[in-house]
């Protein structure tokens, strides 16, 4: 019996609301979840073990956003698909960024719950990793989070 591996997200992002909605609703998808606060800790992480991708905000404390996709870059620049990024950046700073990093895409805060999953099912699929479990029909609905938004929140 062949057993499918889950895809695993490495999500970085120093607002703890934020991170533990995200754990939430990925884990739901049958998804491993690593979490990092700030852009040291992910670096760190992404040379221990390398997830299949990363859903990162860029306005980090310590090193940012920036500096971890400038650390990608260095090491493998092909991995940059792998990534999607999550932030409530300025437009200037979104646009050296789109300039600068061939990333997978760009999701601006607030966000949609549905349209991330989607996100990230969809970068799972274009990258080649964890494709099967990432887009796997699922009878659950991150809709199902609209309470746990509000609860978090709080």
């Amino acid at each position: 019996m062949i057993t499918e591996r889950p895809l695993h997200v490495l999500v970085v992002d120093n607002d703890p609301g934020i991170q533990h909605l995200l754990v939430l609703i990925f884990q739901r998808e049958g998804w491993r979840v690593t979490t990092a606060r700030d852009g040291d800790a992910a670096i760190g992480l992404l040379r221990s073990e390398l997830p299949d991708l990363l859903v990162m905000d860029l306005i980090l404390p310590g090193k940012s956003g920036f500096d971890v996709l400038d650390w990608i870059e260095s090491n493998d620049a092909s991995w940059l698909r792998h990534v999607i990024v999550l932030t409530a950046a300025s437009n200037s700073l979104i646009l050296g960024l789109t300039k600068a990093h061939p990333i997978f895409s760009l999701v601006r805060k607030p966000f949609d719950l549905e349209d991330l999953v989607r996100n990230v099912k969809s970068c799972a699929a274009a990258s080649g990793v964890g494709a099967r479990q990432a887009v796997r029909a699922s009878s659950r609905r991150t809709s199902d989070f609209d309470g746990a938004l509000f609860a978090v929140a709080q």
